[in-house]
């Protein structure tokens, strides 16, 4: 069953966008479509865009009680989404395997027997796999609630599991999956197009991004701003943007470093 992240997810969130943040989107998300274009193979520009939506997220239950394996899954295959069950987090670490662009959560028990679910969280976090979790309780333990959520759990709930507070919660995280997917592919990208700079290309790409103008980077780089221009020039076509504007905006949220040179973003005049 094939489910769109924005029908599965709503679109309440998306009300509150100013026309500015709309129209910086709009070409974030064509000049990634360009640039996707530019170094994958034909056809597939759109599929990088749009292969969280077209597969159906999973939610990983892990809780050595089968009673509430047997209460959360049926409510959440009633939601639209797969879900697979384990009684603890070595059988989870066991039977998991990532598909890497297939929204998922986890719904795990703190107390576990053997490793924790608290344990699980630091483990997977250590070996890079950002995957949203969610903890769950039976009792209310303050203490342990601050520190799940300092090790990187999206959410706390607290037994009896209130089947609308689980359905948001399941729904912010895999929000959340979808934003880290989609922006590990978007990074994907544009470093391809980036390695197609020349050394002096990257020194001018770099002061662009930053937002400086040609006889800036003239003056930093030593150079004439014809040059400068030159070298703009192919910058914006090995990008595959139309404009320095379109190119900032691409790297808004992770400005790009090479070398000892961090490129930061600010604003273009």
């Amino acid at each position: 069953m094939a489910v769109d992240s924005g029908t599965l997810l709503g679109s309440s969130s998306h009300s509150a966008l100013s026309n500015s943040s709309q129209y910086a989107g709009t070409l974030v998300n064509s000049a990634f479509r360009r640039s996707a274009r530019a170094v994958l193979p034909d056809g597939t520009a759109s599929s990088v865009e749009d292969r969280t939506s077209v597969q159906t997220p999973t939610v990983y239950l892990v809780d050595n009680d089968p009673r509430v394996l047997e209460s959360l899954t049926p409510m959440i295959r009633n939601i639209g989404l797969n879900v697979e069950s384990y009684t603890s987090a070595e059988a989870f670490l066991d039977g998991f395997r990532d598909c890497p662009h297939s929204p998922k959560c986890i719904v795990a028990a703190i107390r576990l027997p053997g490793l924790s679910g608290l344990g699980l969280l630091r483990m997977l976090e250590a070996e890079g796999k950002h995957i949203p979790v969610i903890m769950i309780s039976g009792c209310g333990d303050i203490p342990m609630v601050v520190e799940a959520m300092r090790s990187g759990a999206i959410n706390f709930l607290e037994k009896p599991i209130n089947n609308t507070a689980l359905s948001a919660g399941i729904r912010e995280a895999l929000d959340c999956n979808i934003r880290q997917q989609r922006g590990a592919d978007h990074k994907a990208v544009l470093t391809k197009q980036i390695n197609k700079l020349s050394a002096r290309q990257r020194e001018v790409f770099n002061r662009l991004v930053a937002g400086e103008h040609t006889k800036q980077i003239a003056n930093t780089l030593g150079i004439g701003e014809k040059t400068v221009a030159k070298h703009r020039a192919f910058v914006l076509e090995k990008m595959q943007v139309d404009s320095v504007v379109e190119l900032v905006c691409l790297f808004a949220d992770a400005p790009p470093t090479f070398g000892n040179e961090s490129a930061s973003v600010t604003q273009y005049n």
